[in-house]
């Protein structure tokens, strides 16, 4: 039995295809998930039937590569190149404690680059890994973390309130769950490969000053960035985000939603230095708008969002004020 749910949901769409006599293989990335939900409106773009879809990036539509059919309940492993990997069944994955030298030598004797999950990361071992089927929690000491040549974690990515300066991601194209890495000195977060997010993105009280999605097209719940140095944002082509949008007391001068279609959710980016906000194609907040302490002299909402508070009295196209009393002028 699969351990996480997220994971879990990899293999809900596996079978659904399978079922239809289209298989696809369950690595780097197995599918190209256009949208957050993949419960409801998760469009997939495959190859030919018994290969996998590599490289599916933007426009792009990548290449197929054949790495042949696994058994049922298994998926399929270091296929790249001119190797088509071999079949693993995740119940009988083991897991990685980076302080654990018995756990090390389990892992480093392996023929599989996958295990369960990975606790007190890191350690060389780590590094060596191409799939973790549930979560990976960093020890507090770390102050750099490279995820090497991972490239899916069936759950979420957890870091808090420890020392993280550098966070590399690069490889990285899947994350069922979130990745969240408050309460760090982070500076640099590398995230460019990164496709498919399952859970939110929380990256508060950090020292982050710039943060860009160059491949991601979705984020399945809340993004938040509070209290951290951020000048630069760029969602690239991010259109869906399930949850609030936060991104409070930072040093933002303009904010711009870019290909952003959806926030399921608030958008909150109190307490910035804030002079325009672009809502670009933005058709639906679900919730609040706040965007008090900024010192913008108008804000245009293009009929956005349930109420707003924000520091300006010229609103255009805007919700009625929110009812929060003194909280809000």
């Amino acid at each position: 039995m699969l351990q996480s749910a997220a994971l879990a949901a990899i293999y809900l769409v596996q079978v659904t295809i399978i079922s239809v006599g289209v298989e696809i293989q369950v690595q780097e990335p197995a599918f190209y998930v256009k949208a957050a939900r993949m419960d409801s409106t998760a469009q997939i773009v495959l190859g030919l039937t018994g290969q996998y879809r590599s490289g599916c990036k933007g426009t792009h539509a990548g290449f197929c590569v054949n790495c042949g059919k696994c058994p049922s309940g298994k998926y399929r492993a270091g296929c790249r190149g001119t190797s088509s990997g071999s079949c693993i069944t995740p119940t009988n994955l083991i897991s990685l404690d980076c302080l654990n030298s018995s756990s090390r030598s389990a892992v480093s004797s392996q023929l599989s680059r996958a295990v369960s999950q990975v606790i007190n990361c890191c350690c060389e071992e780590f590094s060596m890994l191409h799939f973790v089927a549930e979560s990976v929690s960093v020890r507090s000491a770390e102050t750099v973390i490279d995820f090497g040549l991972i490239t899916q974690v069936g759950d979420s990515i957890l870091g808090i309130d420890g020392n993280l300066v550098i966070v590399d991601l690069n490889h990285l194209t899947f994350v069922g769950g979130s990745i969240s890495l408050n309460g760090n000195n982070i500076s640099t977060i590398t995230l460019d490969n990164l496709q498919f997010l399952g859970g939110s993105v929380t990256l508060r009280n950090n020292l982050i000053t710039s943060l860009h999605f160059a491949s991601l097209t979705s984020i399945g719940a809340t993004f938040a960035m509070n209290n951290n140095q951020l000048q630069n944002l760029d969602f690239g082509a991010v259109t869906f985000i399930g949850g609030n949008f936060n991104v409070n007391t930072n040093k933002l001068a303009s904010i711009n939603f870019k290909h952003l279609r959806t926030i399921d959710g608030a958008i909150s980016v109190r307490a910035n230095e804030i002079t325009s906000v672009n809502f670009g194609i933005l058709t639906s907040v679900k919730s609040h708008i706040r965007a008090d302490d900024n010192p913008f002299a108008s804000i245009n909402c293009n009929n956005l969002g349930t109420c707003i508070c924000a520091s300006t009295s010229s609103q255009i196209n805007c919700p009625p004020q929110c009812n929060w009393g003194s909280f809000c002028k």
